[in-house]
């Protein structure tokens, strides 16, 4: 863990930490980025990975903690935010925690970005991916959830080498055997 966190400044330590890099390589037959719609959640989202995804990640315990995340976009395609977000775009998402119930609900709060605003809302993902924004209704058991990922937590983390999480620091090969894969939306 001391490769990741300097020290838990507010809050619960964690059990783990890591760093966190997903990323495709870079070839010109290759796109930079990918979307997709979410036609499940409500209201329905395009969300874009970026060839290289980083964030930090930590393992509370009974909920996990996504952090100072890079490479994530995404906006609401539907309702009211789906108009005001076709206006000024899409938000980066920087953040985001996660609880699981008994039962396999996942109630996530997350952080987007634009510019100066930011937006953090909580949302309940059922067992067959249907989201829906806040907790649903007749389940006080999630509300403990809630207030769980809703707790104060701020962590001071070791800075990276190059002072990021964007460059791998080894070179990526193709595993033998493995189709070449063309992006779903080179959008």
């Amino acid at each position: 863990m001391d490769r990741v966190i300097r020290r838990v400044i507010e809050g619960p330590t964690p059990r783990l930490a890591l760093n966190v890099r997903i990323w495709w390589e870079e070839r010109e037959d290759r796109a930079e980025r990918y979307s997709y719609r979410d036609t499940l959640s409500t209201p329905t989202l395009k969300i874009t990975i970026r060839r290289m995804v980083a964030y930090r990640l930590l393992d509370l315990g009974d909920w996990f903690v996504c952090d100072k995340i890079r490479g994530l976009s995404g906006r609401p395609t539907s309702g009211l935010l789906g108009l005001i977000f076709r206006i000024i775009g899409d938000g980066r998402i920087v953040h985001s925690r996660m609880a699981v119930s008994a039962d396999g609900l996942q109630i996530v709060r997350g952080t987007s970005k634009k510019g100066f605003m930011g937006m953090t809302t909580t949302a309940t993902v059922f067992r067959d991916g249907e989201m829906i924004k806040d907790l649903p209704d007749g389940r006080s058991d999630l509300k403990e959830l809630k207030k769980r990922i809703k707790q104060a937590l701020k962590v001071e983390y070791v800075e990276l080498p190059e002072g990021n999480l964007e460059k791998p620091e080894i070179p990526v090969e193709k595993p033998k055997g493995t189709p070449l894969e063309e992006p779903y939306d080179r959008t």
